[in-house]
């Protein structure tokens, strides 16, 4: 799970934090709301030191938890 750096269609695949890329957090929960992703593992591919690897933890179960999850 990541954010992307780079723009769609820009041939890299550079991570980003949660929120902070090209995506954004919309469409992040949205994809996080795909039933076929709710008892599957995530890996968090984001940059980072530990403090900032547990704040994104934290978004993406906010994201996840979201009361909104209308797609």
């Amino acid at each position: 799970m990541n954010d992307s750096r780079d723009p769609l269609g820009s041939r890299r695949d550079r991570h980003a934090r949660i929120g902070q890329g090209e995506i954004g957090e919309e469409p992040l929960r949205k994809i996080l709301a795909w039933p076929e992703l709710k008892h599957a593992p995530l890996i968090l591919e984001t940059p980072g030191d530990a403090k900032e690897n547990a704040e994104d933890i934290v978004i993406v179960r906010r994201l996840i938890s979201s009361k909104s999850r209308a797609m």
